[in-house]
């Protein structure tokens, strides 16, 4: 049940915690996955990450193996905070992957045009 306060100047307080959904992949000793992380208002990703809570929830996520072959897909996860080896958010609210992908991609592709030129630049 919702409870709210108020301050001497009128400020109300509640039991509730606003967060931001964000768009990430995070990589764990064994897996990359993909899914929604949620930040509270006002702060970053990273502030996220340093809260004591030992597991991360993830939403709407999908799980890779190391060859980035789609293991499965789940609404809920939780990891444990001390499995995450990185994690990239993406565009806060409904941001997509494909960008970030085709990023990749294109500097895979010129890593291989400037080795397959034989240009020492």
């Amino acid at each position: 049940m919702a409870q709210i306060r108020y301050d001497e100047k009128g400020k109300f307080f509640t039991n509730f915690v606003t967060k931001n959904t964000v768009q990430a992949i995070i990589q764990t000793t064994h897996y990359r996955i993909r899914g929604e992380i949620y930040v509270r208002v006002g702060d970053r990703v990273k502030d996220e990450l340093d809260r004591p809570e030992q597991f991360l929830a993830i939403t709407n996520a999908a799980i890779y193996d190391d060859a980035d072959t789609l293991l499965f897909r789940r609404e809920f996860v939780s990891i444990n905070r001390d499995h995450i080896i990185w994690v990239i958010p993406e565009k806060e609210s409904g941001g997509e992957f494909g960008a970030l992908d085709k990023v990749e991609h294109a500097s895979n592709e010129e890593t291989l045009s400037t080795q397959d030129s034989g240009d020492d630049a």
